[in-house]
């Protein structure tokens, strides 16, 4: 089993929570609208989802993660870790 520092945790469960968040809201849609895709064959609509998958990586690569490269500074202050936590949640 791998030993991962306390950033790479915190970096790891961050990256974890918004992909979670936009899965989330992908399947809210999904369920929400479900009038509109009933229509849509099961292949097409897991596709769309990858593809999904694929942009919301994309974004959060883009916003979040220069957050995350600065949790991996090797700074030891914990005030500077915890205050980049906080920025990105």
């Amino acid at each position: 089993m791998f030993k991962f520092k306390f950033k790479t945790k915190i970096s790891l469960k961050i990256f974890l929570a918004f992909i979670g968040i936009f899965i989330t809201f992908r399947s809210a849609l999904l369920l929400s609208c479900h009038d509109v895709f009933k229509t849509l064959p099961l292949k097409t609509i897991i596709f769309c989802f990858a593809n999904g998958i694929r942009f919301d990586l994309a974004i959060i690569a883009t916003f979040v993660m220069p957050f995350v490269f600065l949790l991996n500074l090797p700074l030891y202050s914990r005030k500077w870790i915890k205050t980049i936590i906080f920025a990105t949640v």
